[in-house]
């Protein structure tokens, strides 16, 4: 399956690529310890866990990409592009069809 959706004749979208912005780190965090409390995933890994990425014991892994990952994998399109933070916690990247 291809990562790239069309949306219309001017728009794509990278399907379900979105992330996590660094400002809402704290409550993704805290989200992940409800759910370890829960027995939902493993024990978090705090001396592991950090810079966008946290680690469970039990070896899962949840990353995030920053801004300027995006945009540098936005570059690598050659095409215009965007990227949108929604609330302070999520960022979407936008790249227009040439």
């Amino acid at each position: 399956m291809s990562i790239i959706s069309f949306i219309d004749s001017n728009y794509v979208f990278l399907r379900n690529f979105g992330t996590y912005s660094e400002k809402f780190w704290q409550e993704r965090l805290d989200w992940f310890q409800e759910q370890a409390d829960k027995s939902l995933i493993g024990t978090i890994d705090y001396k592991k866990t950090g810079n966008g990425t946290i680690v469970c014991k039990d070896g899962f892994t949840a990353t995030t990409f920053t801004k300027k990952e995006l945009t540098n994998l936005a570059k690598e399109t050659t095409c215009p592009y965007d990227i949108v933070e929604v609330d302070e916690s999520s960022l979407f990247l936008i790249i227009t069809k040439l």
